[in-house]
């Protein structure tokens, strides 16, 4: 977001509430020779529709919710077999726990009406709930100063990804400032900050301590 936007900084709002979830969708494995199309319960490609539905409900919702199926399995995993099981993960983040569940909920009835279409059925578990971790207002202007001070316009966005700052909210209030990666890279080889960038937020987060250092000498 921040390359996008042209900036190199930014002062996060607080880590994205988590919900992940593990699905099973169930059809009927058989030959993929003698099966005729008509008769077939795949359940890969129900899969299939299903997931696109989940992009489509975090895509037309246009926040920072965000949807994402990263792991998939399809069984018997044969490839002269339709697949009678598939397995997959699903991954809704949301800086707004409400907008987050709004959007579970949307996304369970999409894959029960799927499932219904196709004469499959689909069993969703859920795996992980970690709630939002927002990080505290008056360390959220303090960065925002700093930034400015460091001749960057202040501007704030929410992260998506885990950080040790939940951790840390509940023994003391947290803050955290974001650096642009190239091409908004991360969890990758090829994740990149541009060494200006890393300057510049050296220098702002000098800012920001000594502005701390302020205000708890007042």
């Amino acid at each position: 977001m921040l390359e996008a936007k042209g900036l190199a900084l930014g002062t996060v709002t607080g880590i994205a509430a988590q919900l992940r979830l593990s699905a099973i969708v169930t059809g009927q494995a058989n030959h993929a020779g003698t099966t005729t199309m008509a008769l077939r319960r795949d359940a890969l490609t129900g899969a299939a529709e299903m997931m696109l539905a989940i992009e489509g409900i975090a895509r037309d919702d246009a926040s920072d919710l965000v949807a994402t199926v990263g792991r998939i399995e399809a069984l018997p995993g044969a490839p002269n077999v339709v697949p009678g099981e598939v397995r997959f993960s699903i991954d809704i983040r949301s800086g707004d726990p409400a907008r987050r569940d709004r959007a579970a909920q949307a996304i369970l009835v999409a894959l029960e009406h799927v499932a219904s279409s196709r004469g499959l059925a689909v069993a969703v578990e859920q795996v992980h709930d970690l709630p939002a971790s927002p990080c505290d207002p008056a360390l959220m202007d303090m960065m925002d100063a700093a930034l400015a001070d460091a001749g960057h316009p202040p501007f704030r966005l929410v992260s998506g990804a885990g950080h040790d700052a939940m951790a840390m909210a509940a023994l003391c209030p947290t803050a955290m400032l974001f650096i642009r990666c190239r091409a908004g890279i991360s969890h990758n080889p090829a994740e990149h900050i541009d060494p200006a960038d890393a300057e510049a937020a050296f220098q702002a987060m000098l800012g920001f301590i000594r502005k701390l250092g302020e205000s708890v000498a007042a």
